[in-house]
């Protein structure tokens, strides 16, 4: 489950959704590319407020129907709300009137989230290889990322692959 997701942080807008076999070679501002293999992906739009939900999705028993759960994600979006989903799956909450993207991942984070920001743009991705790809710098290994995934086999903090 592939994804690359480019935001311009000069100028936030709608994102747009591209289904692509090669992942970065259709990039552009503000655009996730997804593999097209990925069968399993729901987007939902309200105003100013866009979800994307990538991979699988255990509801919990007291919520009836995916609509109705992504429908209050999107409305009131609370990270917290994603501890009762089970599955393995990326959400990415795009909130433009306060120029605001939230990416969670499933809980114990067992898929991977890589990030980096470059001059008035960040890259967001599933998969190491396709930020190095299109990434116009040479970023180096941050050392805490490497100690906690050779101690752990996790990232047990908040830091990247990059420095």
């Amino acid at each position: 489950m592939k994804f690359l997701l480019q935001l311009s942080l000069s100028s936030p807008g709608a994102v747009k959704l591209h289904r692509a076999g090669s992942t970065s070679a259709t990039m552009h501002e503000n655009t996730l590319v997804v593999d097209d293999k990925l069968d399993r992906i729901n987007t939902a739009k309200a105003g100013s407020k866009q979800l994307f939900w990538l991979g699988d999705l255990v509801l919990p028993e007291h919520i009836e129907t995916n609509t109705r759960f992504f429908d209050q994600l999107l409305k009131d979006f609370n990270p917290e709300t994603l501890l009762e989903a089970g599955g393995f799956f990326y959400v990415i909450h795009i909130d433009e009137n306060k120029s605001e993207v939230t990416l969670c991942h499933s809980f114990g984070g067992m898929l991977p989230v890589y990030y980096t920001s470059e001059g008035n743009q960040c890259l967001v991705s599933s998969d190491l290889s396709l930020i190095r790809e299109i990434s116009k710098t040479d970023h180096g290994i941050s050392k805490r990322f490497i100690l906690e995934k050779m101690l752990f086999n996790y990232p047990l903090s908040d830091v990247s692959f990059f420095e």
